[in-house]
């Protein structure tokens, strides 16, 4: 191995040099808008996806409070509302 052409930090074989002989796509600027809007509709439904997720486990938990201090008909009544 060329001690030369190895200057990457964590990953040696990333040196300048061979940086350089990557080949980058260049896409027209409508594919470039198709990904975007695509990134950013699955961006906007992750953060959908989150947000119910924490309403769902904070559902479960006040139901097992719920159940726990008043019993299973009442976690049951306040699990359907």
């Amino acid at each position: 191995m060329n001690k030369g052409s190895t200057q990457g930090g964590i990953n040696p074989f990333l040196g300048l040099g061979n940086v350089r002989l990557l080949e980058i796509p260049v896409f027209s600027k409508e594919i470039m808008v198709r990904i975007a809007g695509g990134s950013q509709a699955n961006a906007h439904a992750a953060g959908t996806a989150r947000t119910k997720s924490r309403q769902l486990l904070e559902q479960a938990k006040r139901t097992g409070e719920v159940f726990i201090e008043e019993g299973e008909k009442t976690a049951i009544r306040f699990l359907e509302s």
